[in-house]
């Protein structure tokens, strides 16, 4: 079973990918975050396979949060959510070593494509 860390601000999209990965075989969300100073404290007590996070967030936000996993968890695969469809933000992300970014509003096929890609070794970004 893949462990996924969910970090992002809002309830609903925590509540949602809960329900996507509740009965799944291969991924469970074991562990979440409202931002990520809190995402942090929870990658230090637990390991993950992947880190799900958004990229806008209150008190450390997605990029701030992914340099910080870079300089303490260099190995930790990353996975960034973000409503933000800008060449800018997803170049950002790729430049701060994270292993994928992926929209909001895409289907969970494409969300289970891009954790089994990122799982495998490679990048993803939609």
């Amino acid at each position: 079973m893949n462990r996924l860390l969910l970090v992002d601000d809002h309830d609903i999209v925590r509540e949602a990918i809960n329900f996507y990965f509740e009965d799944d075989e291969e991924f469970e969300v074991a562990g979440e975050a409202s931002d990520g100073l809190e995402g942090l404290e929870k990658l230090r007590v637990s390991e993950y396979d992947v880190v799900l996070t958004d990229y806008n967030m209150p008190n450390m936000d997605g990029l701030a949060f992914v340099n910080q996993i870079r300089e303490e968890f260099p190995d930790q695969k990353i996975l960034v959510l973000s409503m933000v469809d800008e060449t800018a933000y997803i170049n950002k992300m790729i430049s701060r070593s994270a292993n994928g970014f992926i929209l909001k509003n895409s289907p969970k096929k494409d969300l289970v494509k891009a954790l089994k890609t990122i799982l495998a070794g490679n990048d993803y970004f939609a």
